[in-house]
């Protein structure tokens, strides 16, 4: 139980969904985890062992806060997870706005790209580290009326890759994962309640059901571990086979 002893990571959107998942199971790892995310719900229960930092990460200068505070407190940043993420409007681009289009820009990507500008620089001087851009299986597919997220999602598995050839040479590891359709609040935000999402979303996967964050949570974990350490500028897609049809 400790792939992860004494390193230190930080996790955007952590503060609900596959974010927090993903930050216990690192925390249940020995890791260092700080929780990056624009708010925490009141009724998630949230170990002692991770650290809470407010941060929207369209804002350049929270970020550097973030990554201020990890590096006062523990000194390094071995693990960052690009988790943050906005849905955007159902809509096609006749419907669409510039601002809602580029929200999802924002938050999707260009989050990811301030947060490894920042972090990077860091791992350079550790000779080592390891990112984790959570994208989805709609970088790789699409569905209708979600052109802003799906072309976030998949410039951010180009990013990823690009960024992880640029890397390579300071020992820097850099994947993406893209889940399948996940039991989190994300659902009932775009569908209203669960029942419904699964009426709409079990369908579309080989497995007939939808993915829960503890299993996304373990992919992350893999990638972030030593257990992964010939895995780079590669997606990880764990969508139940959503992509297979």
């Amino acid at each position: 139980m400790n792939k992860l002893k004494n390193r230190t990571a930080i996790i955007t959107g952590g503060g609900r969904g596959i974010g927090l998942s993903i930050a216990q199971q690192f925390s249940d790892e020995g890791a260092q985890v700080i929780i990056a995310d624009i708010n925490f719900p009141e009724e998630n229960q949230y170990d002692s062992s991770l650290v809470k930092i407010e941060c929207d990460v369209t804002s350049e200068k929270a970020i550097k806060q973030v990554v201020s505070q990890t590096i006062d407190r523990y000194k390094t940043i071995d693990i960052l997870v690009n988790n943050a993420v906005t849905k955007g409007d159902v809509a096609d681009i006749t419907e669409l706005s510039l601002l809602s289009w580029q929200k999802s820009l924002d938050v999707n990507l260009t989050g990811a790209f301030l947060f490894c500008k920042e972090v990077i620089p860091y791992m350079i001087d550790n000779k080592k580290g390891v990112i984790i851009n959570i994208a989805s299986q709609l970088g790789q597919v699409v569905t209708g009326k979600s052109l802003a997220y799906c072309s976030s999602k998949g410039a951010l598995i180009q990013f990823s890759k690009a960024l992880a050839l640029d890397h390579a040479r300071h020992g820097i590891r850099v994947n993406s994962l893209s889940p399948g359709a996940i039991e989190t609040p994300l659902l009932i935000d775009g569908y209203g309640d669960m029942d419904t999402a699964k009426e709409f979303l079990e369908k579309k996967h080989i497995l007939k059901r939808l993915g829960q964050p503890e299993e996304i949570a373990k992919g992350a974990l893999f990638l972030a571990s030593d257990d992964a350490s010939f895995i780079t500028g590669t997606d990880m897609l764990i969508d139940g086979g959503y992509t297979a049809i």
